[in-house]
């Protein structure tokens, strides 16, 4: 699946390291979701999992991912 995907879309660095460690001729098809989004400015990569955490936080992630998939579907 390495080999066929363009892109391998992550929200945290350590997802990404991760996929690194196992296939590390993917270096350049792996992208953090974040950095489609047209305020990303390179220090805040990742996008944080709410997981059981306050309805602000919820929210929060929806923005981020929301922002991030409006730059992914400009760049498709």
């Amino acid at each position: 699946m390495m080999e066929q995907a363009d892109w391998i879309i992550v929200m945290e660095a350590l997802q990404q390291s991760m996929i690194l460690e196992s296939y590390p001729e993917g270096r350049d098809k792996i992208r953090l979701l974040k950095s489609f989004s047209r305020d990303f400015d390179g220090s805040n990569t990742d996008i944080k999992d709410p997981y059981r955490q306050s309805t602000y936080l919820y929210r929060l992630c929806f923005s981020e991912i929301y922002l991030a998939m409006d730059g992914l579907m400009k760049c498709i």
